[in-house]
């Protein structure tokens, strides 16, 4: 006869994720492992135990984030969104404006070109630069005869060469393929000029007494008609306190008439000194002088023409 027997009681089936304990006053406890036992310190993990196959560390998926973003899981805090950094767009390209756009990603526009308002520059774009601004080519007509410069609210400027003062004997011309230059000239109305003093009078005297005279005079009441106006021109040359060696010549028109002041005006005298200057030839005004003054106490007016020979 035996008497009591004890026997162990086997342990229940349990899986990886549980534990048994038994305890004599409860028998076999099942009881679930706590969750930190599968920790495995990783923040980019999550962790759980599998019942077939115990703890079982599974990668988180990154957070959604756009194409401006990037995403990088920290093991200590996890995952990080963060904006690209600001040179992650750059192509290296001075001439483009560089830009991220949420759906697109990196944009690359062309830069605009900057205001520019100088006539006289233009602009180009280098990539290494960006915008830079140049000289226009040097403003040229082709013409010898103009002083030709750039403008910067113009552009483009030619400006014909100022005609210099020169001797009764030289003239000065300026031709478009060769420019200005000096050459001597003969006085008028005679073969050859004294260049040495510059002085053509006596010849230039003898001219108007024995080839002009009749015909300047005959011109001179054209210039100053008898409208109103009864005009007598002298028959011959004046030489005023000078003589004909060392004084210039002139002639007198005398205009006997009340009203002559009023009718001889700067339009009139302008029109004649054109009109003079034509019938003898001479290059500018300057040649020519026409001075009006009052002769007495009546009504006469002197129109003096002067040739400065």
């Amino acid at each position: 006869k035996q008497g009591c027997v004890f026997e162990d009681i086997p342990p229940p089936e349990i899986n990886e994720c549980q534990e048994i304990l038994c305890k004599p006053q409860t028998g076999w406890i099942v009881s679930e492992l706590p969750d930190a036992l599968c920790d495995d310190n990783d923040a980019c993990t999550e962790d759980k135990c599998d019942p077939e196959t115990g703890c079982v560390s599974i990668e988180i998926p990154a957070p959604e984030f756009n194409k401006c973003q990037e995403v990088e899981c920290d093991p200590r805090t996890g995952w990080e969104v963060r904006a690209l950094p600001e040179d992650e767009c750059d192509d290296g390209n001075a001439c483009t404006d560089d830009r991220c756009d949420d759906e697109q990603g990196c944009v690359y526009e062309k830069s605009p070109e900057p205001e520019n308002n100088n006539k006289c520059k233009y602009l180009i774009c280098d990539p290494d630069n960006g915008w830079e601004e140049f000289d226009n080519e040097p403003c040229n007509d082709d013409n010898a005869c103009t002083v030709d410069r750039c403008d910067e609210d113009e552009g483009c400027v030619f400006e014909a060469i100022e005609e210099p003062e020169t001797e009764r004997c030289v003239k000065w011309t300026c031709d478009k393929d060769n420019g200005p230059e000096f050459v001597d000239q003969p006085c008028k109305f005679i073969v050859e000029c004294d260049y040495d003093d510059q002085n053509c009078r006596r010849d230039q005297r003898e001219f108007l007494e024995e080839e002009v005279e009749q015909d300047f005079i005959s011109l001179v009441r054209e210039i100053f008609p008898n409208n109103g106006l009864a005009t007598y021109v002298s028959g011959s040359l004046s030489y005023g306190s000078g003589t004909e060696e060392n004084a210039n010549p002139f002639f007198s028109i005398q205009i006997n008439n009340h009203d002559a002041a009023e009718l001889i005006d700067d339009d009139m005298l302008k029109e004649a000194t054109t009109k003079i200057r034509e019938f003898f030839g001479f290059d500018s005004d300057r040649e020519i002088q026409l001075d009006v003054f009052k002769s007495g106490d009546g009504g006469k007016r002197i129109v003096d023409v002067k040739f400065n020979f």
